[in-house]
């Protein structure tokens, strides 16, 4: 799975129908009201990073009301828990021993 967050700037009074269109979009996992510069913050799951030139480009942009965008692709995951303070904090990656250089490889 490849996964990119892209922080949104969106017009005043409109965040909640964003986030509606937003959610439509099935490989959007997510959708957070964030502080700073941006208003929120959208999490795109996909299987190939080919697959985000059909989502970012195509479907994003055509929400009404975005004013911009910014996109950031992750290529490593050190860790995450699936559901931190509800019981379930298992991690959803398992890494092995360090090897020769101190680094640890993902199983």
């Amino acid at each position: 799975m490849r996964i990119a967050y892209l922080p949104l700037k969106v017009e005043v009074g409109a965040v909640e129908r964003v986030v509606g269109r937003l959610m439509d979009i099935e490989e959007v996992t997510e959708v957070h009201s964030i502080s700073g510069v941006y208003d929120m913050l959208a999490k795109v799951l996909v299987d190939d990073y080919d697959q985000f030139a059909e989502v970012i480009p195509e479907k994003i942009p055509g929400i009404p009301s975005i004013r911009e965008t910014n996109t950031l692709l992750t290529f490593t995951a050190f860790k995450w828990l699936s559901s931190p303070g509800r019981g379930g904090n298992e991690p959803a990656s398992r890494w092995g021993p360090a090897g020769a250089r101190g680094r640890r490889r993902l199983l």
